[in-house]
């Protein structure tokens, strides 16, 4: 058996090995050499002191010490397999607009990838990697998986969901809007029409555009007390009184130069100038204007009509100035502007009814029908009670007998008579026709004295049937 330690190489004899002993002998044998048994150089790498290493080696070898590490930490996480490191890092230079920041790639390959990495773990993996460099921020760290996608375009993913949650809000906004405006036209037109006889679709254009206006308006300055606020002020005070001549005064050049110019007076001279000078600040308004995102730009508003609609009378309304009509209407009614933009059609088509719906309108017809009906008999009824009623009352007033005033006799003597029976009277008889009177007029007066309530409220409901 050869001796481990010279690695087989000076064996004298060999011998067939298990592969589980062989595994085990090999990884002993890298552990003694110190080379790392997963094939990744960390800082290990410095644990021998070498002579004679330039500067070039030392940071070549730092890089790698670096990658290895990183390398080993990603490939610790539980969904990562294995893990690839690269780091850039430019060399340093003299002018800091023209120092490059360092940069670095990670290629992982995972345990499962359809389940892939969240994004909290991209972010963590990158964080990491921009941490233990110096200089080296997150946005310069690229990771790929082994498919080759790109994974830390967490910014591009951010924004692309922003777009699809502000996109899932504007339709949501859109279509309340067109629900809204379809709502309040079905239900005005149907109060003429009957909702059954319309068909309403509304559109509408929003315009979610953000935009900022600022206006500026520049005033001139107004002469007076109201001038402005002085920006500035120059005020210049020259005098001169003496013998001589008047000293030289005026801008530099030859004019001012030129001597005996101005004169040379002898005796007495006197000079005085005064100059005055005002800046005024400008006044200056200054509005700024933002536009609502969600306006209505446009609405285009769809209406269909039953064919042979009529009006209470029956009459069928003429299908162009019914158009014409609802045309308008909905212009005034639901607060359309025609210098946006928006515009009604009108059509007049004849709608397919099914079975049930056929049927339905059916019973309603039958029952409006009945409904009808009832309220002409309940009509007549009343009309005939207070008929009869006013019947009975004028026979009632012709029959009675006013007694008419008799002249005063004198008192005469009193004459007890005996009583006659009632049978011997001569009383007249009545008619069928004055009988049938009678005991109608009786039961009537009957029926109030038992109960006035009842023929109060049938007094009462006959007024309102005909109210109605």
């Amino acid at each position: 058996m050869c001796r481990c330690s010279d690695w087989l190489l000076n064996c004298v004899s060999t011998k067939i090995l298990p592969i589980r002993e062989l595994i085990q002998l090999l990884i002993g044998t890298s552990i003694r050499r110190n080379l790392p048994a997963s094939g990744t150089a960390g800082f290990e790498l410095f644990d021998e002191t070498r002579l004679g290493v330039t500067d070039f080696t030392q940071k070549v070898n730092l890089r790698r010490a670096l990658q290895g590490e990183l390398q080993r930490t990603i490939a610790g996480l539980d969904a990562v397999e294995s893990a690839r490191v690269m780091i850039v890092q430019p060399e340093p230079s003299l002018f800091v607009t023209e120092q490059q920041e360092p940069s670095a790639s990670v290629a992982v390959k995972l345990k499962d990838p359809k389940e892939g990495l969240s994004d909290e773990q991209i972010n963590g993996i990158m964080n990491l990697v921009a941490s233990s460099i110096e200089g080296m921020s997150a946005k310069n760290v690229t990771v790929i998986d082994s498919n080759g996608n790109l994974l830390s375009d967490l910014e591009e993913k951010k924004k692309d969901a922003e777009k699809l949650a502000m996109t899932a809000l504007q339709l949501k906004q859109k279509r309340e809007i067109e629900e809204l405006y379809k709502r309040d036209i079905i239900e005005y037109l149907a109060k003429v029409f009957g909702e059954e006889n319309v068909v309403v679709m509304v559109k509408a254009e929003l315009d979610f555009s953000k935009t900022k206006k600022e206006n500026i308006v520049y005033e001139p300055i107004r002469p007076g007390a109201d001038a402005g606020v002085i920006r500035s002020e120059q005020l210049i005070d020259e005098k001169y009184l003496g013998t001589g001549t008047v000293p030289e005064i005026g801008v530099p050049g030859t004019t001012s130069n030129i001597p005996g110019y101005k004169g040379l007076a002898e005796g007495n001279a006197e000079y005085k100038r005064t100059e005055e000078t005002r800046n005024y600040e400008i006044t200056e308004y200054r509005t700024w204007q933002e536009k609502a995102q969600g306006d209505i730009a446009r609405l285009q508003v769809a209406v269909i009509l039953n064919e042979g609609l009529s009006n209470k009378e029956g009459e069928q309304y003429p299908r162009a100035s019914l158009i014409r009509d609802v045309e308008e209407n909905l212009f005034s009614a639901a607060n359309l502007d025609r210098n946006r933009g928006d515009s009604v059609d009108v059509k007049v088509f004849n709608f397919k009814m099914d079975e049930q719906t056929g049927a339905v309108r059916d019973l309603a017809a039958a029952e409006a029908k009945r409904r009808y009906i009832i309220r002409l008999i309940s009509y007549a009824i009343a009309g005939l009670a207070i008929l009869a009623m006013l019947i009975l009352g004028w026979f009632a007033l012709k029959n009675v007998v006013v007694p008419e005033e008799l002249p005063e006799e004198e008192p005469e003597e009193e004459i007890i008579e005996e009583p006659v029976p009632v049978e011997e009277l001569d009383i007249p008889e009545l008619t069928s026709e004055q009988r049938m009177r009678e005991k109608i007029l009786e039961e009537v007066l009957r029926m109030i004295n038992d109960d006035p309530e009842g023929a109060a409220l049938i007094v009462r409901s006959w007024m309102f049937d005909e109210d109605r």
